[in-house]
Formats: structure tokens, sequence, C-alpha cells
């Protein structure tokens, strides 16, 4: 959770009802489409107020769902929160698509049946919520329930709750407080991509306070919000007022202002010369033909060298020595670091086939590690390659624990974490296609991998939600034939399907100039995402390593810039880096620079649904920043505002 803090709740109403306006028109612009939560209460006035009032957001294209309402209140009541939206909302965006108000004067159990239904249709772009006085988000007065799956539930208020409606004015007295609410849960608020909370106001200070100092607890429902990858806290000099010294240092950093200027800045479809770019905490928030006038930011000169999204890997298994299988958290951290000085900025990273326990300890570890991952490439979580592919196109993957999908496995194995956004599987095995399924129910993008599959079952599988290809060339069918008749493969399917996504090994080996030339002349920039699926050797000299777990992985050489079986029978793995494929694309390929850095940025972003965060440099997403020059070295990583120099935190000078 990032948070800022404003003179007073008229400035804080303003930015965060401008970051609001932002993530709203980034998820219309990415997804055709944006769903909401809005709170209400006094916190939420200013917050409404510059919400209403942004140019630019097609409200037509918008769902709006909001938080809590009243039992047995009725909507002609001061405090009623369908009035409060009404009047406050509602009335200012008359062409919204669609508003799902809570009516608490109906049967309560049907209601939230209703709403439940609804909702897990409707994935929340941003939420808009704030705190309560004794710490509650929505009506989850403490000790909150932090488990309960059901998206909205009956809940009693408690005296501090009562207090704080009679208090600010909506109530005459607090008997005069309705005893229960239906409430959005705690859990259903944190599946909102982002969360916009805004707390003003003297009154909160004490809730504010323990919101950023305490430990989570449901003691302290807001605590829970530091669990959210994507939470920003806004509150003014009120609410600030009994932080430690401490918690406002960190605030402070937190809104700091970079600036880059005298760059080339590359986006999808030109290049700005002698551009500039500004960024305020982990957000851009401005990009211009000129040099932005910021008093106070700290100024890089880029000198004329290029200045590009940070890349996104979508598929990495190590480097600098290190595996993600090596049962440790050290390894995902320097592995982090060492691909964020080539460029990186965000990563998935990869397991290999394993046995089913060695797999659930390191979705363990990387949790862990997730936490500590403050000098590397940004965890996007974690692609799970394996176990269930075909032992014909196993490669370099470990034989001795390959099958078929296993319902009661995965089905543990995705309830043990939240932390899997990719599996990749071969779809001709038996249980495939309800794996798909499973799967993409949870949000987990299913691909194809490692496969002896054809066109026919291809395409099948395209259906139930494999719509990506992992490594296309490498470990798959091309044209087969079986009894005299040949069969189109998967290398043909991901040609003749054209809304299939395919990923390649851009570094000039697993694929040569001709076949990166063709997959880029058929699929085109959109639909194709450059990958390393680097291993350990990665960065490091050649000679001897491992591939996989230090503990049972295979013994492997390095030599000519890729990774092979000791008897020289096939690859087995890749050492690129992703500047590296950046070059293979641009000087072996031909590619123009603004589409190679395309598949390695905004590609990626849309395949992995966090396109209307990352993969481009627009106002409102994440600071990932890449500056490199025409030999496509990288001179320095930028992740979330952060420079980054081998590794470490740069504090300047620039």
């Amino acid at each position: 959770m990032k948070t800022c803090i404003y003179n007073n709740s008229i400035a804080l109403g303003k930015a965060a009802g401008k970051a609001a306006a932002q993530l709203i028109r980034n998820a219309i612009s990415s997804k055709g489409s944006a769903n909401i939560i809005l709170a209400t209460g006094t916190s939420q006035f200013e917050t409404l107020k510059e919400l209403v009032s942004a140019k630019g957001i097609e409200w037509n294209k918008v769902v709006m769902f909001h938080l809590d309402e009243y039992i047995s209140l009725p909507v002609t009541h001061p405090a009623s929160f369908r009035k409060y939206l009404q009047e406050r909302f509602l009335s200012h965006v008359p062409t919204l698509k669609n508003a799902w108000l809570i009516n608490g004067e109906t049967n309560v159990e049907k209601e939230c049946e209703r709403l439940g239904n609804v909702i897990q249709e409707h994935p929340i772009d941003v939420a808009l919520i704030g705190i309560g006085e004794n710490g509650h988000l929505a009506f989850n007065d403490p000790p909150a329930d932090f488990e309960t799956e059901e998206p909205y539930i009956v809940v009693e208020l408690n005296e501090a709750c009562k207090n704080q409606q009679m208090g600010e004015g909506w109530f005459q007295s607090v008997d005069e407080v309705p005893q229960k609410a239906i409430s959005m849960s705690i859990k259903q608020i944190l599946k909102s991509k982002h969360i916009i909370c805004s707390v003003p106001g003297a009154r909160k200070a004490r809730a504010v306070k323990n919101t950023l100092e305490k430990e989570i607890s449901n003691l302290y429902p807001s605590t829970i919000l530091h669990a959210h990858n994507n939470c920003t806290l806004y509150i003014d000099e009120d609410a600030a007022a009994t932080l430690n010294h401490e918690t406002k240092e960190k605030i402070t950093l937190y809104q700091q202002q970079l600036k880059i200027y005298n760059a080339r800045i590359i986006t999808p479809h030109k290049i700005i010369e002698n551009g500039s770019i500004l960024v305020t905490g982990e957000k851009i928030t401005a990009v211009s033909e000129r040099n932005i006038e910021a008093k106070g930011a700290i100024e890089i000169d880029a000198k004329g060298k290029y200045v590009s999204p940070g890349f996104i890997d979508i598929h990495v298994h190590g480097g600098g020595g290190h595996d993600f299988m090596d049962g440790n958290e050290t390894a995902f951290l320097k592995i982090a670091e060492l691909h964020a000085r080539y460029g990186t900025t965000s990563m998935l990273p990869t397991t290999l086939t394993s046995s089913k326990e060695e797999l659930l300890r390191t979705l363990a570890i990387y949790e862990r590690a997730n936490k500590k991952n403050t000098n590397g490439a940004q965890f996007l979580g974690m692609h799970l390659e394996g176990p269930y592919i075909s032992m014909n196109q196993r490669g370099a993957q470990d034989a001795r624990y390959i099958r078929n999908p296993v319902a009661d496995e995965y089905h543990e194995i995705v309830s043990s974490t939240s932390c899997i956004k990719r599996w990749s599987s071969a779809p001709e095995l038996k249980g495939s296609m309800e794996l798909g399924r499973f799967l993409k129910s949870k949000n987990i993008l299913p691909a194809i991998a490692h496969t002896d599959a054809i066109y026919e079952e291809v395409q099948e599988a395209f259906g139930n939600g494999y719509t990506l290809i992992t490594h296309l060339y490498s470990a798959m069918t091309g044209v087969t034939r079986r009894n005299a008749y040949r069969y189109a493969g998967v290398i043909e399917s991901a040609y003749l399907i054209d809304e299939m996504d395919v990923e390649i090994i851009a570094d000039g080996v697993h694929l040569p100039p001709p076949l990166l030339k063709l997959v880029y002349k058929i699929k085109g920039p959109d639909r194709i995402a450059l990958i390393t699926d680097s291993m350990r050797a990665a960065g490091m000299p050649e000679g001897e390593s491992i591939l996989g777990s230090l503990h049972n992985g295979l013994k492997v050489i390095v030599e000519n810039g890729v990774a092979k079986l000791p008897d020289r029978s096939s690859f087995a793995g890749s050492v690129a880096t992703a500047n590296r494929l950046l070059k293979t694309m641009v000087e072996m390929a031909g590619v123009p620079i603004t589409d190679a850095v395309k598949m390695l940025t905004a590609t990626p972003a849309r395949i992995l649904n966090i396109s209307d965060i990352k993969g481009e440099l627009t106002v409102g997403k994440d600071a990932d920043i890449v500056i490199f020059d025409d030999d496509f070295t990288i001179q320095k990583t930028i992740i979330q505002g952060k420079i980054l120099l081998y590794g470490q935190v740069a504090t300047g000078p620039y």
C-alpha cells in the first residue's frame, strides 16, 4: 500500500479523483469497459466531486457497485447511501451503463445473493473506498471477517461505528442508527484491481495511524489493505497528524518526483524526439514533446538515448547462477536483480516439471520472496510449466514427473496460493479441457506447451481458454503424418487461429532470423510476446550449468549463447536477457524498434491483463522505464519510480 499526504481535504479529493478517473480511462482503453465500486460518507465528498467532473470518461461503458447500505432505512432518509449516490454521483453521469445499488428495504439474504451473482460477473477495476473511525472497511467493523468468500454479507454495527454516523451528522442520535447493514465483504473489496482509499480529517487520525503502523489484524480491519498490490491511501495533514516520524519519511519518499528529459521516447506507434517524462511516486504523471517544468524533481538527462516502457518477461526460469526451483528466497531475489540490469522491470517466475510437493514449496517461497523483492524486477505471479506435458515433447523437462492432469491435484495447487497467473500444459492429454476451464474460472491463463497436439485439438483447447502458445516452434508439432494422412500441428494452428497469442525465444538461436521474420510477418507485434525462457546461466560465463533445481536438476552445457544437453542433442534452455531479445529482433529480423519494444512491453501486458497499469509510457501507468543506447545496452532501469543500479536502489546523483 502506498500513501500520499495532502494539505487539506480538497487537495486530497482532487488527487484521488484524478487518479481514479485515469484508472477508469485506462480500463476502458485496454478492455472496452470498466467496473467500479463507490463508497459514501463525508470522506468521499471531494473525491466524487472531482471524479464526476473528469473529462474523457465514457460513462456508458462503466458499471458501478457500492459498498454498503443500512437495512430497513428508507431511500428518502438523509443517511441513505442510495440517496447519497443519486445526488452526488448518478445525477452527474446520466449515461452510466449500470448502477447496482444495494436495497436494504427488501429481503436481505436474497439481495446479498442477487448482488453477489452480478459482481462475480464484473471483475472490479477500481474501488473508491474510505476507512471508518474504528478502522472498518465498508461496514466490516472489528473484529472483521477476513475469511468469508461471500461478496455481500449482513453485519451488525458496533457502537463506535454508530457514533461515527451520528458524529458526521447523518443521524440525530445513536439510537436512530440502524442496527444492521448489508456490506461488501473484505475479500470482495480486495479482489479489486486497484483501490483508491480517501481518508481526510482529524476524526480519522487514529484510524490512519493504526492502518499504517499496526500489523495486519482483523482488530484493525483497514490493515488488510497492506496485502493489496495496487492500493493507494490518500490522507490530509489532519488525518496524518499522529503518524510517527519514520512513517512520514516513507510517505515523503513515495511522493518524490523524477523527470527524464532529452529522450527518444518509444511509444507503440512512434518515437518522440527530445521528449520528457515526469514521474510522481510510482506513476507516470506527464509525457511531453517538450521539457517539462518540475521544480524539486530529481532529473535524469537521457542524452538522446532511447527511453521505453520496462520490459515484461512472462517466461523466465533463472539467471545469475540461480533458478526459481532452487528452494530458497535468495534465488528469487537474485534472479530479479540480475534481469533488472538488462531492462526487465516485471516478470513471471517460471517452474519446471516437478513433484507436487516441490511445486507447493516453490509457490510458498514465492509468497515470502515477493514481500522482500525491492531491488529487482517486480514479480507478477507464478507461471507453472508442466507437469502436464507430452513425454515425446518434453525437451529437457524431467521425465520422472510428467503426468496427465488430475483435478484433485491441480485444485489443491491452485487453492494453496493466489500467486499462480499462468499454467502451460499439453492440451491433447486426458483432462486438459477440464483443466483449461478450471484455470480460466480462477483468472489463470492456460497456455499450450510441450505438446503433440494437432490442429483440431488446439482449436478445441482455444475454445476452452488456451489462448497462448508457449515458446512457439520449441517442443511442439508441425505438420505430422498419421497412417499416410497429414495433420496440421501446433505451429500451423498458431497461424490459423488469428486470436491466438504466441511467445517466442528471440535469442537468434532457438529461432533463427528467417523464422523470426516469418512469425512477425504472420502474427504481427500485437500477438507476439518476446520471452527469455532463461535458465540459471543467464548473465553468467559459458560452461557447465544445471537446468532446474540444484538438488535434482539436469546438467547442461552453455556454449554459443545457448544451453544444450551434454550430448548436444537438444537445446536445454535459453541464456538470453531481455535486451538481447530486442537487439535480435531489430538487427537480425529487421523489425522496427517500435514493434520490437511493443512485443516486450504492451503485448505481454495485454496477455496478462495488466495493460491498464503497464506496457506503455502513458499517464497513470506504472513508472517502469528503461533507458538504453543504440547498441541496446541498458543505461538505467526504473521500476515503479525507483531507479535501480546493479540490483540496488540508486540514491543519486544522476
